[in-house]
């Protein structure tokens, strides 16, 4: 065998034996971090980078003002759906509730 044919043969291996075989085929999943207290920011930033921009993050004024956040470093946090520790798939949609960073949850 060649060394083209060996490194992938071993690839396929260790992700079998490190995942199971649907590990390998399946959807990529992760954890919903708790972004509850950061800023706007911070939170899309940390979903981000774990899903590899494959989760969409939307957000909301919280008052029900409907002001839209410009500034995300001005925003803050104060409810996430879905919730800290749930599932996240490519198909799921993440929604976060924010205030402006003086004002009270």
């Amino acid at each position: 065998m060649t060394r083209r044919r060996i490194v992938p043969a071993l690839l396929t291996v260790l992700c079998l034996a490190v995942l199971g075989a649907a590990g390998c085929a399946g959807s990529p999943t992760w954890e919903m971090p708790d972004v509850v207290g950061v800023d706007l920011q911070s939170a899309q930033d940390t979903v981000q980078v774990l899903t590899s921009f494959g989760v969409p993050v939307t957000s909301h004024d919280r008052t029900g003002a409907n002001r839209m956040q410009v500034v995300d470093e001005e925003w803050r946090v104060c409810d996430q759906t879905p919730e800290a520790g749930t599932d996240l798939t490519e198909d799921s949609m993440i929604d976060l509730g924010v205030v402006r960073r003086d004002e009270d949850c």
